[in-house]
């Protein structure tokens, strides 16, 4: 059941994307033979909404929505060796491992002799967008937190990944969050590098007084 769930999925994933980009195509022939105006077609396949309706925004401020055609323009580099070896000195100690048993440590001592097969795998793993099925699995243990330790309520849930998966996923993170975080408004501030919500907060505290000051004089 479990291997046809998981080809059932990966059909329909493919419809879905092959639907997904004939649609994309027939919204960009429409417009491009009726007004000749890539933007008309772009704003007719934005996938976000204003937040409040009526609210203007010059071009310069406005998000723009990437078509698939941008995103294949970069052909996507092979991993090099360098990027794993900085991945696995990157690893903390001490940590559980998933189902594949692999520790980091073991990663860490034995990184010279795994770096090339690491490779190897991993640009297979972009070439064909195919990932080891073992990488579905994770080893789900339950950390206490407080409370009637015979409370079930009272723990916390954790997976516990293969850690060669947790490898590749961090060396795929560091490639694409330069370009995600590009396409990120000034106001989303939380969960970036460099920003806090602490300076909204202030911000919002500064108006508050002075709208008191404000009312206080008239």
């Amino acid at each position: 059941m479990k291997n046809e769930l998981s080809a059932l999925n990966k059909l329909v994933g493919k419809y879905l994307r092959r639907d997904y980009r004939d649609h994309r195509r027939y919204i960009i022939e429409k417009h491009l033979g009726s007004s000749g105006s890539l933007k008309r077609a772009n704003n007719e396949l934005r996938l976000y909404k204003t937040w409040i309706e009526g609210l203007r925004m010059s071009d310069e401020e406005a998000p723009q929505c990437l078509l698939e055609e941008d995103l294949n323009v970069a052909e996507i580099q092979p991993i090099q060796e360098t990027e794993i070896i900085r991945e696995i000195k990157r690893l903390k100690p001490n940590k559980s491992p998933g189902p594949d048993g692999i520790a980091n440590e073991a990663l860490k001592i034995a990184c010279t002799i795994l770096t090339t097969p690491l490779t190897i795998l991993f640009n297979k793993i972009l070439d064909t967008s195919i990932t080891p099925k073992e990488w579905s699995e994770s080893n789900i243990i339950l950390l206490y937190k407080k409370g009637d330790p015979k409370d079930v309520s009272n723990y916390r849930p954790i997976s516990l990944l293969p850690t060669l998966y947790k490898l590749f996923s961090s060396i795929i993170e560091k490639r694409i969050s330069p370009t995600l975080d590009s396409f990120q408004p000034i106001e989303q501030a939380g969960f970036r590098r460099g920003y806090s919500t602490v300076d909204h907060i202030h911000t919002v505290e500064l108006l508050m007084e002075k709208y008191q000051e404000h009312q206080s004089v008239h």
